[in-house]
């Protein structure tokens, strides 16, 4: 299955060019978002799951915010897009 990943979050502007945020997974059937995630701190030799639990980046997936504590077991679909951001905050 194939999904499409984007690194939006600030925190990996130094890990990746920018021509480089956007790209595709190839992942076996089943997977989970946090098989994902573990594909994509290989990737980047980065670990990135710290960051989710934190909350310091935060994962929208099909243009919905999911809770990476309570979703990271969520089975991926073929064509899933998933996109990390970081949250916006202040006053």
């Amino acid at each position: 299955m194939k999904i499409k990943v984007t690194l939006s979050a600030v925190q990996f502007r130094s890990l990746v060019d920018y021509e480089s945020r956007s790209f595709h997974l190839d992942l076996g059937e089943g997977s989970t978002l946090g098989d994902a995630v573990r594909a994509v701190e290989e990737m980047l030799s980065a670990e990135i799951e710290p960051l989710l639990e934190r909350g310091n980046v935060r994962i929208m997936m099909n243009n919905s915010l999911v809770d990476y504590q309570n979703e990271k077991n969520r089975v991926l679909n073929d064509g899933d897009v998933l996109i990390f951001i970081t949250p916006i905050s202040g006053g």
